[in-house]
């Protein structure tokens, strides 16, 4: 979708694809220079630029109007905890699946209805298919949902448990 490249101490983002615009601060972009703070989207997805060594500086005004939470920057996956996922009907019952993948796929009868994603801040449910009915706590989903430890997940019939240790 797009590419962003280093000239000094200056960084720039290239759109390569016309079909998925590359969106800097709310604006479709061919080539711009990258600004402290600058929010760039693609797809469903939204990145916030910024350079350390800009945000330390005294001399450049965007730093003082722009902060990064730095246990954000340092916290690592495992310090999470391991995430689980345990089957609680069906011929699996009892089955303990530990999440140790940064993606784990859930299968039933051969589709993958949702997945699982490690990420820093927690482990995230998200669908890939309209067929079933995806919960999680009695609430339907429909987007990328953070899980909660202890939180039960039912995907059609199917009913799990997801626990950290």
């Amino acid at each position: 979708h797009l590419k962003i490249t280093r000239l000094n101490d200056d960084y720039f983002i290239d759109a390569l694809s016309e079909q998925f615009p590359t969106l800097v601060n709310d604006k479709v972009v061919k080539k711009e220079t990258l600004h402290q703070g600058d929010k760039i989207n693609i797809g469903k997805h939204t990145l916030f630029y910024s350079q350390l060594s800009k945000v330390s500086s005294n001399n450049n005004p965007e730093a003082a109007s722009f902060s990064l939470d730095p246990q954000a920057l340092t916290k690592r996956p495992n310090e999470l905890g391991t995430g689980n996922l345990q089957a609680m009907n069906g011929t699996d019952i009892g089955l303990v699946v530990t999440l140790n993948k940064a993606v784990t796929e859930i299968n039933i009868a051969d589709t993958t209805p949702a997945i699982i994603a490690k990420r820093h801040d927690g482990y995230y449910l998200s669908r890939l298919t309209d067929d079933l009915i995806i919960n999680i706590d009695g609430q339907p989903i429909t987007d990328e949902t953070k899980l909660d430890h202890d939180a039960t997940v039912n995907i059609g019939s199917n009913k799990y448990l997801f626990f950290i240790e």
